[in-house]
């Protein structure tokens, strides 16, 4: 996550988050800006200490705080079996 500075335009970093997945590729803002959901397009096996164990694709959720800051909420597995998930995004339905 980076500030801008409102004068200059350059930007700050202030946060850097886990993503939780693989090649995320995508996000999206809710309309309130409270919420962004970014997403990972395919499952990768990954080392746990002696183990492999896979690390699905998913939507990840994160909740925006005053300040600019993440905070993950939870992540949504997505089977892609049958290929990857290319994009995703979000919509307003009410």
């Amino acid at each position: 996550m980076f500030s801008i500075d409102q004068q200059s335009g350059e930007p700050t970093l202030i946060q850097t988050v886990e993503g939780h997945g693989i090649h995320l590729r995508t996000f999206g803002l809710n309309p309130t800006g409270r919420l962004l959901v970014a997403a990972s397009i395919r499952p990768l096996p990954v080392r746990d200490g002696e183990q492999l164990k896979t690390l699905t694709a998913g939507l990840m959720v994160y909740r925006i705080g005053d300040d600019g800051k993440l905070t993950f909420v939870r992540k949504y597995d997505v089977d892609t079996e049958k290929g990857q998930q290319f994009w995703s995004g979000m919509v307003t339905l009410a």
